[in-house]
């Protein structure tokens, strides 16, 4: 089964771009259809997707973020108790 695009946005771009990027594969958009006959899923796709390198920083970059957030939400949370 080949994967169809019926609604295609920008950040739909922006992660073939990158998964392009990950795999040395041009990103001009007349090429857009053989890279989609590349996977035979949406699943591979994402796969693709979440694995690469630039996608797993981004994630430990939220990921240290929200920690943050979340220590900090404790600290204030923790003042206004006493």
């Amino acid at each position: 089964m080949a994967v169809t695009i019926l609604h295609f946005n920008e950040s739909m771009f922006e992660t073939i771009v990158a998964i392009r990027y990950r795999l040395n594969l041009p990103t001009m958009p007349e090429m857009m259809n053989r890279y989609f006959r590349m996977y035979d899923t949406t699943k591979d796709l994402i796969k693709a997707f979440k694995n690469s390198k630039q996608v797993q920083k981004k994630f430990a970059a939220l990921r240290a973020i929200k920690r943050g957030l979340q220590a900090t939400d404790d600290r204030i949370t923790l003042k206004s108790h006493k």
